[in-house]
C-alpha cells in the first residue's frame, strides 16, 4: 500500500512539474509574441516638419494640461506626463523639476501594473515577464496610452530615418555642453534624467529617457533615450524597470489630419492696369506706431502694401546706409526682424531667427501693421499665380521705372522695366547679403521675405531681377536683409 502511495506521490510530483515547464513555455511564448509585435514600427515614412500640427489635451484626473503635436501617423504628447501618483518622483525630490520635467515613474507604475486605470498591463513588472494586451494605457490619461517600441520607432523614423533623429526632436534649450536640439517636431524633449534604485538621481541637463510598453526581459523594460553629445542622438535603450524615468503618452485614436492647404489660392486674374488705364483695386493703411501711410492694391483674393515697408528697428537698414534709400525704397529687414523674432509686436514668430528652426503660429504678424502679416510661401505663390506664374510675373509685377543693368548701358536698348499690370509696383530696391555687402544691387533685383523658413541657415523669399521677365520662388540666407511687403489679415 505504502508502495503505490510512493509512486502516486511521485508521479503526482512529476506532473506538477511538467506542468509548471509548460506553464513557464506558454509565458516565454506570449512573451516574446507580444515584444516582436509591439516592436514594429506603424510606419517608417519620413514627415515633413512643415505637415505637422498642434493640439491640447487635458487630463480629466487632475485637470492638467498638456501640448500635444501629430507628427505623421501618430499624435503625441509634447510635454512629458505630471500626472502624481505611487511610484513616481520629481527629480531631486523638489517639486520645482516636476513642474520643469513632468514626473518620473518606474515601468510598473508606467505600465499601471495594479491595474487602477485598466487591465492591459496588469501585473507587468519587476522580475516578470509578461504579455500585455497592445495598446497599453498604463499611467496616461484617458484615450491616450503608453508607447510600444513600435510607436517610438516611428516618431524616429517619421524625424530622419536615422539613429541622429535627437536633434530635431530635442528642445531648444535646457541641455548642457551641445546638447541642445532644433525642436524641429515641436516635440521638445527636455533633459529630465532618471532615479535609480539607490534613491539618487542623475543625468539631468544631459540625458532623457522614455518608457516604452514593450518588455524587454526580467528586469529590463524597452525605452528611448536622448543624449547631449555633438551626435544628437537618439536610441534605444533597454532601461531597468526598478529604475525611474519620463512617460510621454500617444492618442489612441489619431486625429484626422486637415486637408491640405491648396499649392495657390488664387487662379489667373487679368491686368487690371496698361499704359492708359488704372482700374486696381487700390486702397491706403496706416501704420498706428509711426503714422507711416501706404498705399495697397487687392490682387485676386489678397489686399497687398504696394510700397515696401519703412518702419524703423533693429535690424533693418536703408540701403548703403543712406537715409534717402530708406524714403525711396523702404528699409530692408533680416529674417528674425521681419518675423519679430523678439516678440515685439505678437507673440507668433518668438524666436524665429538664424540656426534655429522654429513653429510659428500662422498668421506671422511680424514688423508688419497691426492686422497684417508676412505673407507665407503659398501666399506668394497665390501672388505670383495670379498675375501669369513664375514666367511672366517679374514683368506683371516690376514698376515701370528704376530698373537697369550692364546691358542697359551697353546698348542703350533694353528696357529692364516692367509693366506694373497689378499696381504691385515692385521697385529695385536691392537687397543686403549676410556679409552685410550690398553688392550694387539697387536698380538690379528687389526680394520679399515670406514668413516660411527652409531649415535653420534660410527662408523663402520672392527674388525679381533685372535679368529676364520671371520670378524666383526659392529661399534665402536669413542674415540676408530684404524688402518686406505685408498682406492683410482675412476677416
Amino acid at each position: 500500500m505504502k508502495y503505490w502511495l510512493g509512486i502516486v506521490l511521485i508521479f503526482c510530483a512529476c506532473t506538477d512539474y511538467v506542468g509548471q515547464i509548460d506553464d513557464d513555455i506558454d509565458v516565454l511564448k506570449a512573451f516574446n509574441k507580444a515584444r516582436e509585435e509591439s516592436s514594429l514600427p506603424v510606419s517608417e515614412k519620413i514627415v515633413d516638419p512643415s505637415s505637422i500640427f498642434e493640439g491640447v489635451l487635458e487630463d480629466s484626473r487632475d485637470g492638467k494640461s498638456y501640448r500635444t503635436v501629430t507628427i505623421g501617423a501618430l499624435t503625441w504628447m509634447a510635454e512629458n506626463l505630471n500626472y502624481e501618483i505611487g511610484g513616481s518622483y520629481c527629480y531631486n525630490d523638489d517639486p520645482e523639476y516636476c513642474d520643469k520635467y513632468g514626473r518620473l515613474y518606474t515601468w510598473a507604475t508606467a505600465m499601471d501594473s495594479a491595474g487602477e486605470f485598466s487591465t492591459n498591463g496588469v501585473g507587468c513588472g519587476n522580475g516578470k515577464l509578461c504579455a500585455p494586451t497592445y495598446p497599453v494605457k498604463g499611467v496616461c490619461p484617458d484615450g491616450w496610452h503608453l508607447p510600444s517600441y513600435g510607436e517610438w520607432s516611428t516618431l524616429r523614423f517619421a524625424a530622419c530615418g536615422c539613429e541622429d533623429a535627437g536633434q530635431s526632436l530635442k528642445s531648444k534649450r535646457g541641455w548642457n555642453s551641445e546638447g541642445k536640439g532644433s525642436d524641429q517636431f515641436a516635440f521638445s524633449v527636455v533633459p529630465a534624467g532618471a532615479k535609480t534604485t539607490n534613491g539618487k538621481y542623475f543625468y539631468e541637463g544631459s540625458q532623457a529617457f522614455f518608457w516604452s510598453s514593450t518588455d524587454d526581459g526580467l528586469e529590463i523594460a524597452g525605452g528611448y533615450s536622448f543624449d547631449y553629445g555633438i551626435s544628437m542622438s537618439s536610441y534605444r535603450a533597454d532601461m531597468r524597470k526598478m529604475y525611474a524615468y519620463s512617460v510621454r503618452c500617444v492618442k489612441d485614436v489619431t486625429d484626422e489630419k486637415p486637408a491640405p492647404e491648396p499649392e495657390s489660392s488664387d487662379s489667373y486674374e487679368e491686368p487690371c492696369k496698361t499704359d492708359t488705364t488704372d482700374d486696381c483695386r487700390y486702397g491706403s493703411l496706416e501704420d498706428s506706431r509711426d503714422g507711416h501711410i501706404y498705399r495697397t492694391v487687392m490682387v485676386g483674393s489678397q489686399t497687398w502694401m504696394a510700397e515696401n515697408l519703412n518702419f524703423e528697428t533693429d535690424g533693418s537698414y536703408c540701403y548703403d546706409g543712406v537715409d534717402s534709400n530708406c524714403i525711396a525704397y523702404g528699409r530692408l529687414y533680416t529674417w528674425a526682424t521681419a518675423m519679430d523674432s523678439a516678440g515685439v509686436f505678437s507673440q507668433n514668430a518668438l524666436d524665429c531667427g538664424y540656426d534655429w528652426t522654429c513653429r510659428p503660429e500662422y498668421p506671422v504678424r511680424g514688423i508688419c501693421p497691426e492686422n497684417w502679416h508676412l505673407p507665407t510661401q503659398k501666399e506668394l505663390r497665390a501672388l505670383v499665380t495670379a498675375v501669369g506664374g513664375e514666367e511672366v510675373a517679374g514683368k506683371m509685377l516690376k514698376s515701370t521705372s528704376g530698373w537697369r543693368g550692364e546691358k542697359e548701358y551697353e546698348d542703350g536698348m533694353m528696357n529692364l522695366n516692367g509693366i506694373d499690370a497689378y499696381g504691385f509696383a515692385a521697385i529695385s530696391s536691392g537687397d543686403m547679403e549676410y556679409s552685410g555687402d550690398f553688392r550694387e544691387s539697387m536698380g538690379r533685383t528687389a526680394t520679399f521675405w515670406s514668413s516660411t523658413e527652409d531649415g535653420g541657415s534660410d527662408a523663402y523669399y520672392m527674388s525679381l531681377s533685372n535679368i529676364g521677365v520671371g520670378v524666383n520662388l526659392g529661399s534665402n540666407h536669413k542674415l540676408s536683409a530684404s524688402s518686406v511687403r505685408c498682406v492683410k489679415d482675412s476677416l
